[in-house]
């Protein structure tokens, strides 16, 4: 509450954004777009702290620049709507909204997703998320890609979009191409994944898509691919964990796109569609889970059920 006490003190600036009239969709890629200057300028110099992850090893990380964009991002935020609240990755940031979380209005703010790949000094996978959720919907999302500048955005009235090299265009998955033109993005090597799986992926093993890839880093950007229709279907490993600095901008984004989740019991090979919740803490994922639009989801769980 320390935030919202100091907040207090600032009506004034309360005031003056009301008078310039600043929307959600501006709002949020205002603070996006800070993020991703703080991260450039951050990304020669910054310094790392060795932090316990969620299984409870040592082996995670968090920079300067994750510090840096959260405090950046809180008084900004808790100053646009005083009665609102936020979940922040760093800090065991939480402040509840005064209508609480379930059917208040409140932020999620993963200010490096990627940090592992930003302190690796990659040049792919590292981005920045917020969203906004109100009476339990995810009514906006704005994730900017720290390499590309790349911005994926969607607010109340304004469809998704992707903003790149200035130029804005409709963000949409490809639905028109046959499956077996398609690659599959796994977050994993497939030999960590189930046989059906690794025979689904592979033409040339009698499955139904083109080929795979394998990626690492941010999970937004993992995800932002299936959105712009550069992959068909992607592939995420059990005995991880969702957040709801992580969880929340995907599963909203995923659902005005038509992006199913499908969840696959790695024991059973039980495959089902599901709705996932909005995380308010962090949560243990022992399923496989497939994103895929949902004019190929019937095929997708078909073929399993036929081929486990």
């Amino acid at each position: 509450m320390e935030y919202r006490k100091k907040n207090t003190m600032k009506t004034r600036k309360v005031k003056k954004h009301n008078q310039r009239k600043e929307t959600l969709e501006d709002f949020m890629l205002r603070l996006v777009k800070g993020a991703i200057d703080i991260a450039q300028k951050e990304a020669a110099t910054f310094s790392r702290i060795v932090k316990t992850s969620y299984s409870g090893v040592d082996d995670d990380l968090v920079t300067s620049a994750d510090l840096k964009i959260q405090d950046f991002h809180v008084p900004e935020i808790v100053e646009w709507d005083p009665k609102g609240g936020l979940i922040g990755e760093e800090k065991a940031l939480r402040i509840e909204p005064e209508d609480g979380f379930q059917t208040g209005r409140y932020f999620t703010d993963d200010p490096v997703d990627g940090t592992k790949a930003f302190g690796r000094r990659q040049s792919t996978g590292v981005a920045t998320m917020l969203a906004h959720v109100d009476n339990g919907t995810v009514d906006a999302v704005c994730l900017g890609d720290i390499n590309t500048n790349e911005i994926y955005q969607f607010a109340p009235n304004v469809s998704p979009t992707r903003t790149r090299f200035g130029v804005k265009t409709p963000l949409q998955p490809n639905t028109e191409a046959r499956l077996d033109s398609l690659y599959v993005l796994l977050d994993n090597p497939p030999d960590n994944f189930p046989v059906v799986l690794q025979k689904m992926i592979r033409k040339e093993k009698g499955g139904v898509f083109k080929d795979i890839e394998v990626t690492s880093g941010s999970i937004g950007i993992t995800v932002a691919r299936i959105w712009k229709g550069e992959v068909g279907m992607i592939i995420m490993r059990p005995n991880s964990f969702n957040t709801p600095w992580d969880s929340t901008p995907l599963i909203g984004m995923n659902k005005v796109l038509g992006i199913k989740h499908l969840r696959l019991d790695p024991a059973t090979l039980e495959i089902y569609e599901f709705n996932p919740e909005l995380p308010l803490e962090v949560r243990r994922k022992e399923y496989i889970e497939i994103l895929v639009h949902e004019t190929r989801a019937a095929e997708v769980m078909r073929w399993i059920k036929q081929h486990r």
